[in-house]
């Protein structure tokens, strides 16, 4: 498995938002829309996001 970082950007929010893992995986990992909340920057007035996987 190749695992690639790519930065999260206006034009690709929505697609990493529906990312999902496995359901039986689900109980271990929040939802991408959280985990980018909880990490994201505020960079004069816009959110800076981190990184997808």
């Amino acid at each position: 498995m190749t695992v690639e970082l790519r930065p999260i950007t206006a034009e690709n929010f929505q697609d990493v938002i529906k990312l999902e893992v496995r359901p039986e995986q689900s109980a271990f990992v929040a939802p991408n829309v959280r985990g980018i909340a909880e990490t994201g920057e505020v960079d004069d007035g816009e959110l800076v996001m981190v990184r997808s996987v």
